[in-house]
């Protein structure tokens, strides 16, 4: 099971007409910046709630940029790398030993995310303004 968090940005309508005014080539550079911005402070939130004993994972954390499917659509996704990979989802929702002890899941990365989508925010909105007046 998934677990997905979703949010609304007021002001999109203001921006986009502040967007149209530059050129598309910078539309897409400034969205892909400020999704990158959101992702890299998110990774900053959650490595510190990691126990230590997931601090392989804590080294793993990584953000890719992703194709939007829409026009000066940016996407970014943070997730685990190399091998901590393997074991990442165990930790994040929990297992069954096979001699039928339970594991409960820590449910970090979805703790953080739900509890900081204003800092998440925050951090693109600085980005987008920094590079629209860097333009």
């Amino acid at each position: 099971m998934s677990d997905t968090v979703s949010f609304e940005i007021q002001g999109l309508k203001e921006l986009d007409k502040e967007l149209s005014r530059i050129g598309e080539t910078f539309q897409k550079k400034f969205a892909k910046s400020a999704a990158r911005a959101a992702g890299q402070e998110y990774r900053r939130l959650v490595k510190p709630q990691i126990p230590e004993v997931g601090k392989d994972l804590k080294k793993s954390i990584a953000i890719v940029s992703m194709k939007g499917d829409r026009r000066n659509e940016a996407r970014v996704r943070v997730g685990i790398k190399g091998k901590s990979r393997y074991y990442a989802h165990l930790f994040e929702f929990g297992f069954q030993h096979v001699g039928g002890k339970i594991v409960p899941g820590t449910r970090v990365f979805t703790k953080t995310l739900q509890s900081n989508q204003v800092a998440l925010l925050r951090a693109m909105r600085e980005r987008l303004a920094k590079d629209l007046d860097s333009y």
